[in-house]
């Protein structure tokens, strides 16, 4: 840590990108790592000196430190591997997630949380805030759900979440026949919180929110409802400004009286 601790300490990548090579003592000492020592993860292979000749390839460490993780979590790796978020990482073929993007609030194998911290980014209540980090546009439709509404504003930790219905290591991508959320298994999905799900209940989901040509009912009868609450509310405000109003006036032309009460 001598060495590592210094916050200018880092290495840049051959993108351009830049890696902080500083660790936390204390951040990696209150982590689930916190017991590991250095070696355990990194080896005389896996040391990058920031003067090294040939800047580091990105996706290459990416694959790399996404190994040094399933070397240890061998019960997540199969699912991992075979993921969206995983086969991207691992073949070097795209953008996916590696298993510090969620599990690490920076990010880091050295901030790594205790899966029963209640504060962790993956705790029932925090896990639609951490995958919106980077599903930033189904965060928002997904806030408009039911399951979305009661976690906020009833019991944050028994409503549907991310990982609830497209599970969490073995997520799979949308266009993905496997995926959970296909209509050959939305019944097996829903039927895991909801008891009793059949087809006619599963064929009643949504998605995140209804949309103008799958249920044009319900989605414009949902914006008839808002603007219909909109302008009773800016009426009823409108009203109470204009009366107020007018008492003023006659207030003004009474000479400060009150209508009925002698000047």
């Amino acid at each position: 840590m001598t060495c590592h601790s210094d916050p200018s300490l880092q290495t840049r990548f051959a993108d351009g990108r830049s890696l902080s090579l500083q660790v936390d003592p204390r951040g990696l000492r209150d982590s689930a790592h916190g017991l590991l020592t250095c070696v355990t993860c990194h080896d005389d292979r896996q040391v990058c000196p920031p003067d090294r000749a040939e800047p580091l390839d990105f996706a290459a460490y990416q694959a790399e430190g996404t190994e040094m993780c399933i070397g240890c979590h061998l019960a997540a790796a199969g699912d991992y591997a075979e993921s969206a978020h995983g086969q991207p990482v691992l073949t070097g073929s795209g953008d996916g997630a590696t298993c510090n993007d969620c599990h690490s609030p920076v990010q880091s194998g050295h901030t790594v949380g205790w899966l029963s911290d209640p504060s962790l980014q993956l705790a029932p209540q925090s896990v639609d805030e951490n995958c919106g980090r980077c599903h930033e546009q189904e965060l928002k439709t997904y806030r408009h759900t039911s399951h979305s509404k009661v976690a906020r504003f009833g019991d944050p930790e028994r409503p549907a979440n991310c990982t609830t219905c497209h599970d969490d290591h073995a997520v799979k991508a949308v266009d993905d026949p496997n995926e959970p959320l296909t209509a050959a298994n939305l019944v097996t999905v829903c039927s895991r919180c909801h008891r009793g799900a059949d087809e006619a209940f599963a064929s009643g989901w949504l998605g995140h929110e209804a949309s103008s040509s799958q249920s044009p009912g319900l989605y414009y009868g949902e914006r008839f409802i808002v603007l219909l609450i909109a302008a009773s509310l800016g009426s009823g405000v409108a009203h109470i400004s204009l009366d107020f109003r007018r008492r003023l006036a006659d207030r003004w032309r009474n000479g400060g009286a009150s209508p009925g009460e002698p000047r």
